[in-house]
C-alpha cells in the first residue's frame, strides 16, 4: 500500500456524469500526483469544464467515485449514488467564468480564498502576490470596476494563494485560465505553472490554449466519455519568464516577476469564514437584497393607507393577514445570495470548501430581519381599535420572527432550485408559504380572544411547515 507522500491527490475512478440527457463522462479515470501538471485538452463541449467540476467535488455523480488526499489518506468526497461524503482537501480552484463576487473587493476574495481553505496571511503577503498579477493598486477596488482581464487575473491568483501558502503539496484545479488573459498574462500563468509544480503542488488545467502545453507534464484527451492519454508531443515552445528587472504595467502596478512569491513563510492555520458574516457585509456594502425586500413592503404600506385599511373596521383575522402580508412577500423575494453563490460568481469556492455543509450554510445566510421589522410595522398600522387580548403581546412578536425562518427556507428554495434548475419545483414549494401566513393570521386572532392553545397550536403548524419544506429542498439533489 503507497505512504501517504506517494499518493495522489486526486483521483477519479469511473465517474460517470451526466448533464441534463447527455452522459459527459462514461467511466473516466484520472490521477493528480503531487509537483506534476496535467491538461485536459478537447473541443468544446467535450467535457473538460465537467471533469474540472468533478474533480472538485462539485458535481453529484451516477457511478464511480472521486477521492482527495485528506490528512496523508485518500478520502472519498463523492460516491455514484450514496452522494456525499462531506470532507473535502484543501484545493484551489478557478472556472471558466466568473469565481468572483462583484462587490467583494480585490484583497477580500484573495483573503476569502485562503480563509476557505485555513489558511491566512499577512496583508504583506497579499499584496506581494497581487503585485506578481499586476493587481497590487487595485486591491481596495470592488472586483465589478475590473476589467474582463483583470478579474481573470484576480481568479487564478486567488486559485493558486492557498498552495502558495501551504508548505504540503495543494491540488489547483484550472478551468481554461488563459483565457481572456493578454500576452504578459497567460506568461505570468506559465511560470507560475512551472513554479508550483517545483514546490510540490499538483495541477489539473483543463484548456485548449497551445501555448500552455509545453509547461504541462501529461495532457488527457476527452473522448466517448473517457480521458484518454495523449503521446503527442506538446506544441511550441515553452513560454519565456519575464525578465528579471521589474516592470511597470498598464495599470502601473509592478511586474515583471519570474515566479509567484512564497507566502508560506507568512501563512498560518485560520477558521473558515461564515457565509452569514461575509453575505452580510456584502448586503450592506450595497444594500441589494434590503432595498428588494423593502421596495415592495413600502408600497404595500402605502396603498393601505391611500385605500384607508388602517380605520376599515377589519376583522382580527383579515387585519393579521393583511398585516403580515408584505413581510412574507419581503421574506420570499429571490436574495442576492442567489446570485453570489452561482457558478459564475463565488459560489464554487464555498461549494468546494463546505462540500455538503454549503447548503445548510446558506439556509442560515438567507435568514433576514428585515421580514420582521416589516411585519411588526404591517401590524402598528393595521391592528384592530379595540385590541385587548394580552396573549397577542407574544403571539405578535413570535409571528413576526417566524417570517425569518420563511426568508431562509424561502432563500434555500431559490438557491437549490432557482435560477434555471427547477424554477417550476421552486414556484410549487413556495405556495405553501401562503397558508403558512393564513396560520400566523389565525394564531393572531386567537391570542386577541385569548384563545393561548388555539394560538400555540397555529404557530407550531407554521412553523412545521416552513421546516418541513426546508428539509425537502434540503435533500434535493440537481
Amino acid at each position: 500500500m503507497a505512504s501517504g507522500e506517494d499518493q495522489p491527490l486526486i483521483t477519479l475512478d469511473a465517474v460517470v456524469v451526466r448533464r441534463g440527457p447527455r452522459e459527459v463522462l462514461s467511466g473516466a479515470s484520472l490521477e493528480l500526483r503531487a509537483a506534476e501538471v496535467v491538461a485536459v485538452v478537447g473541443p468544446n463541449g467535450a467535457g473538460k469544464s465537467t471533469v474540472i467540476e468533478v474533480a472538485a467535488g462539485m458535481l453529484d455523480l451516477r457511478d464511480g467515485c472521486v477521492s482527495h488526499r485528506i490528512d496523508s489518506k485518500m478520502r472519498p468526497v463523492r460516491r455514484g449514488p450514496e452522494g456525499l461524503h462531506g470532507c473535502a482537501a484543501r484545493i484551489g480552484l478557478c472556472m471558466q467564468r466568473g469565481g468572483t463576487s462583484p462587490e467583494e473587493t480585490v484583497d477580500e476574495h484573495l483573503n476569502l480564498c485562503l480563509r476557505l481553505n485555513l489558511l491566512e496571511v499577512t496583508e504583506e503577503a497579499r499584496v506581494s502576490l497581487l503585485a506578481h498579477w499586476s493587481l497590487a493598486q487595485r486591491r481596495h477596488d470592488r472586483v465589478g470596476w475590473l476589467s474582463g482581464g483583470l478579474r481573470r487575473r484576480l481568479d487564478i491568483a486567488a486559485a493558486m494563494a492557498p498552495a502558495l501558502a501551504s508548505s504540503e503539496p495543494m491540488a489547483i484545479l484550472l478551468d481554461e485560465p488563459s483565457e481572456g488573459l493578454d500576452d504578459d498574462g497567460v506568461t505570468t500563468l506559465a511560470a507560475s505553472l512551472d513554479a508550483l509544480a517545483a514546490r510540490g503542488h499538483g495541477i489539473l488545467l483543463a484548456t485548449h490554449d497551445q501555448r500552455l502545453l509545453p509547461h504541462t507534464d501529461r495532457s488527457l484527451a476527452v473522448e466517448g466519455g473517457l480521458l484518454v492519454e495523449r503521446t503527442e508531443p506538446a506544441e511550441g515552445p515553452p513560454l519565456s519568464a519575464y525578465p528579471d528587472d521589474p516592470a511597470e504595467d498598464a495599470s502601473g502596478s509592478p511586474g515583471g516577476l519570474t515566479e509567484p512569491p512564497d507566502l508560506s513563510r507568512s501563512a498560518s492555520i485560520a477558521g473558515r469564514p461564515s457565509m452569514l458574516a461575509w453575505n452580510c457585509r456584502l448586503d450592506m456594502r450595497t444594500l441589494s437584497t434590503p432595498a428588494a425586500r423593502w421596495a415592495p413592503a413600502l408600497l404595500a404600506f402605502a396603498l393601505f393607507t391611500g385605500l384607508g385599511l388602517p380605520t376599515a373596521g377589519l376583522t382580527d383575522e383579515t387585519a393579521a393577514g393583511l398585516a403580515l402580508a408584505p413581510a412574507l412577500i419581503a421574506a420570499l423575494i429571490r436574495p442576492a445570495l442567489c446570485e453570489r453563490l452561482s457558478k459564475r460568481e463565488a459560489g464554487a469556492h464555498w461549494y468546494t470548501a463546505l462540500q455538503h455543509w454549503t447548503p445548510f450554510s446558506a439556509l442560515l445566510a438567507s435568514a433576514s430581519i428585515a421580514p420582521a421589522c416589516i411585519a411588526i410595522i404591517g401590524w402598528l398600522m393595521l391592528a384592530p381599535a379595540g385590541w385587548t387580548g394580552t396573549d397577542a403581546l407574544w403571539v405578535v412578536p413570535l409571528a413576526a420572527l417566524l417570517m425569518v425562518d420563511v426568508a431562509a427556507a424561502g432563500g434555500i428554495i431559490h438557491i437549490q432550485l432557482g435560477g434555471g434548475h427547477r424554477p417550476a419545483l421552486a414556484t410549487l414549494l413556495l405556495l405553501p408559504f401562503a397558508w403558512v401566513l393564513l396560520m400566523l393570521a389565525s394564531a393572531i386572532s386567537a391570542a386577541l380572544l385569548d384563545q393561548t392553545w388555539v394560538a400555540i397550536k397555529a404557530l407550531l403548524a407554521a412553523a412545521a411547515v416552513t421546516w418541513m419544506i426546508a428539509g425537502v429542498v434540503l435533500v434535493i439533489r440537481d
